[in-house]
């Protein structure tokens, strides 16, 4: 990160599909996961909500494609 300048990072945020935070996967995520990570990179991270990122990019590959990719 220090080596190309990297500023702040981003994350995706596992958010349950009606916006809530599944407890266990939350939990595991403030306490263990980013707090190591940002450590390590030595970067603020900015979480992101990731819901549909995946179908979002499924979506974009088809439409360069040209075809159904799923």
């Amino acid at each position: 990160m220090r080596e190309h300048g990297v500023s702040k990072s981003s994350g995706g945020l596992p958010l349950r599909l009606d916006g809530k935070n599944s407890r266990r996967i939350a939990k595991k995520w403030k306490l263990f996961f980013l707090p190591t990570l940002r450590k390590q990179i030595c970067v603020p991270v900015e979480l992101v909500d990731e819901r549909l990122h995946h179908w979002e990019a499924l979506a974009v590959m088809e439409e360069i494609q040209g075809k159904i990719v799923r």
